[in-house]
């Protein structure tokens, strides 16, 4: 009978352990980035809430509670652990393989932070009573003997384990924080420790990260933070330190990351990046050394590559030549481009004559010097020879001197001289250019500058529209073109490049009355947007300017007071609606045209001379500066890229672009093409064009029938998931699976779902095969060759 027993509590421990080992096995897959809130961003900090379940917060306390100690602090000149009143609790440590929950915490701190396991010290548990505190400090050391084992602590994880009555907070007192914050985000419940600066509530099983460097590695003063006396109640919290290497490996004196034997760590053992992801965005960012045997795949080291800032990627060109390569890629900088998370939004400024020009972040205030940086344009004629801006389009900003042009890559400083017009003005005086603008032509994949062109004391007669092809790199005169426009003679206008099109806001000189004119880049015609009926404004005091989280283009005028109006719709005249009135009486030149808005919705413009401008979205004036004392300032939004005008001029088609849409199977049918066989991709594609949208429209017939025959419906989505597969379209193929496992459930809501799903991945696969078959085809007119694509699957 014993031995029964026995059997039964050996199986009792061995399931035990496989609960226990699931547990800690599937720690990494709870995390969830949408419970990240952003608590600050100098320095950076944010919490998950509900980082901890209820279970482990309580196992953590049951471990330490018999052995706590009274905490100590390291001496800030010998690194010594001593007692001070400047930390009063009590603690302890537990080590990093405990059990399988402790481990499985690790785990997840490690999955949150993408930092390493092993960069970490041991947990550390704390309990504050009432009263007790810790005074504000720094996480990172400025000894010597602490920075030895892994170098500075990079990053602190503090979880709390109990929820607190009142007190306990923590607060960052030099953190910075926006008024816009401040004010929706006041807690009557804080303690007055806390409202010295930024703070957080301890919430059992929330967890708070804030990084002690900066992204450069150097110290983040902002990071000074302090554990706020227990008013109410007790404290329970665990403590990560992480530090920028190994914790249990030895560093040089400095504690930073050396540069010895660089080349030989890229190759031998790889680097790792850790992203903390904050919905779409990434909001932190270092590196480590990994073994060998964690050293990233290339198509995961793409993946990440691919989130991070033009500024990081630069920079990370000097890391190796497989770096280099990759990021230097057009492939890889045009997907860079498209992934939308990455853009941003800088201003270019600088006066005509000035040798200073200035890239400006437009989401810092305009007197943080650390949020511009100066460029240079060395390229261009020395002066005293005028810079003027003629369009800003896809990171690319053209510049006029001497009366050439120049298309510049502010990011990258890239840069190319354009061809000479034909008709420049030292060539036929009589012709002035009072219409200029700069944009791209997506349905070619080419960048055009458009100029329109009149005699001179002439409003009837000598109208000339000129384009130059960037990818023909030829300028080519639009006949037929004739239209009733005109500004000033001294004032030529620059076209804002919106929905794929230039607009400018000119006079109808035979209606009397003014017009936004719209050049379609891809139609390459004309037309006309009315102006509000309210809107009285004379043409060389108004502007045009696209703002708004969901760009919409607007008119503004410009001064006594600026009136901005909005275009719901765009090309409707009726939906044109008043949304703010600027005061211009707090700026001095009585003017404010805006340029762009930020991610807070706020609006940045210029006020007519060479000062900026901030203003909420209530059109209450924020912020003004001055850059110098000249009489007017050129100035233009780009964005941030990688792209370079040779990617764009040896570009087929990104398989970037074409990746997730098709597979190998695409690749199969570019070998079977050959010089008997030219059009064989061509004729698939179209026939597949043919038998999905017969398909497509039999389904929806079939579903539309008020008894609906699934078997029928369940034949046409075969045959459509046959003809996907026939050319590699595996987006359409997966939504034909799901599709018919609805079909067999007969659930009629769910397969009008597919349907719809279906016949927007149709869409989609349709529109970029027809834009590489034209592609291809105007490469081939040109005499050029299409290579092969290469896919990573």
């Amino acid at each position: 009978m014993s031995r029964v027993w026995f059997l039964l509590f050996l199986l009792l421990i061995s399931k035990c352990d496989e609960v226990w080992s699931s547990y800690a096995g599937s720690a990494s897959s709870i995390i969830n980035p949408s419970k990240v809130k952003q608590v600050s961003w100098k320095p950076r900090a944010f919490v998950y809430e509900g980082f901890l379940t209820d279970l482990e917060c309580d196992h953590l306390i049951s471990i330490a509670k018999s052995e706590l100690k009274r905490s100590a602090v390291a001496d800030n000149l010998s690194g010594e652990s001593t007692l001070s009143d400047v930390r009063t609790s009590s603690g302890m440590f537990i080590s990093k393989n405990k059990d399988p929950i402790v481990s499985g915490i690790e785990d997840k701190i490690s999955s949150w932070t993408f930092l390493p396991k092993e960069n970490g010290e041991d947990i550390q548990v704390l309990r504050y009573e009432h009263g007790q505190k810790y005074d504000p400090h720094y996480d990172y050391f400025t000894d010597k003997v602490n920075i030895v084992r892994g170098g500075h602590r990079i990053a602190t994880v503090l979880m709390y384990l109990t929820n607190v009555t009142k007190g306990g907070e923590t607060v960052f007192p030099s953190a910075e924080e926006s008024p816009r914050r401040r004010a929706s985000e006041t807690n009557i419940d804080l303690s007055e420790c806390a409202k010295k600066g930024i703070a957080v509530k301890p919430r059992r099983g929330d967890a708070l990260l804030f990084f002690s460097l900066l992204t450069n590695a150097t110290p983040d003063t902002s990071s000074l933070h302090a554990g706020c006396p227990v008013i109410e109640g007790e404290k329970w919290s665990a403590t990560k330190w992480i530090h920028v290497d190994s914790f249990d490996k030895t560093v040089g004196d400095g504690g930073d990351c050396s540069d010895r034997h660089d080349l030989h760590l890229v190759s031998t053992t790889g680097f790792r990046f850790q992203l903390l992801l904050h919905h779409s965005n990434a909001v932190a960012l270092s590196i480590s050394v990994l073994p060998p045997s964690q050293s990233p795949h290339f198509k995961w080291k793409n993946s990440v590559l691919i989130l991070l800032p033009v500024k990081s990627l630069v920079r990370f060109k000097c890391v190796c030549k497989s770096w280099l390569s990759l990021i230097s890629d057009s492939h890889f900088s045009l997907s860079h481009f498209e992934q939308t998370a990455t853009r941003t939004e800088r201003l270019v400024f600088f006066e005509p004559s000035a040798p200073e020009v200035r890239s400006i972040d437009v989401n810092a205030p305009l007197y943080d010097d650390s949020a511009s940086a100066v460029l240079n344009l060395n390229f261009l004629p020395p002066k005293p020879y005028d810079v003027r801006i003629r369009g800003s389009c896809r990171g690319f900003v053209l510049l006029e001197c001497c009366q050439s042009l120049w298309l510049w890559n502010p990011s990258t400083g890239v840069h190319k001289q354009l061809s000479s017009s034909p008709t420049m003005p030292n060539k036929d005086p009589m012709l002035l250019t009072f219409l200029f603008g700069f944009g791209y032509d997506s349905s070619t994949d080419d960048y055009l500058v458009v100029k329109v062109l009149r005699m001179a004391f002439s409003c009837v007669s000598g109208n000339r529209v000129e384009i130059l092809s960037l990818r023909a790199n030829a300028w080519k005169e639009i006949e037929g073109i004739h239209f009733s426009y005109l500004n000033c003679f001294n004032d030529m206008k620059v076209g804002l490049l919106f929905n794929g099109a230039l607009h400018w806001v000119v006079s109808r000189y035979d209606l009397g009355k003014n017009v936004i004119v719209v050049f379609d880049l891809r139609k390459r015609s004309f037309s006309e947007i009315p102006l509000p009926r309210e809107f009285d404004w004379d043409f060389n005091t108004c502007d045009l300017v696209v703002l708004g989280k969901i760009p919409r283009l607007c008119v503004v005028g410009c001064c006594s007071p600026a009136e901005l109006w909005v275009m719901e719709e765009y090309k409707d005249p009726s939906s044109w609606t008043k949304t703010i009135v600027v005061s211009v009486d707090d700026i001095p030149t009585k003017y404010f045209s805006p340029i762009c808005s930020t991610k807070c919705n706020d609006i940045v413009g210029i006020d007519g001379s060479t000062g900026l401008v901030k203003c909420s979205d209530k059109g209450q004036v924020q912020e003004h500066r001055y850059w110098s004392s000249s009489y007017r300032s050129e100035v233009a939004v780009y964005k941030e890229t990688l792209v370079t005008l040779l990617s764009q001029r040896r570009f087929c088609f990104s398989p970037y672009t074409l990746q997730g849409f098709l597979d190998g199977q695409f690749l199969q049918l570019q070998q079977l093409q050959d010089e008997n066989n030219p059009d064989f991709v061509v004729e698939v594609v179209s026939l597949f064009f043919e038998d999905s949208e017969r398909l497509l429209n039999d389904l929806t017939f079939a579903l539309e029938q008020k008894s609906i025959d699934f078997k029928k419906v369940d034949a046409h989505v075969h045959q459509l998931k046959g003809s996907s597969s026939s050319i590699g379209a595996q987006r359409v193929k997966n939504c034909c699976i799901a599709f018919r496992n609805f079909c067999e459930e007969q659930n009629i809501d769910a397969c009008l779902s597919c349907l719809q799903q279906v016949k927007q991945e149709y869409c989609h696969v349709k529109n970029k095969l027809e834009t590489m078959i034209r592609l291809e085809q105007q490469i081939v007119a040109a005499g050029g060759s299409i290579p092969m694509m290469e896919f990573s699957f």
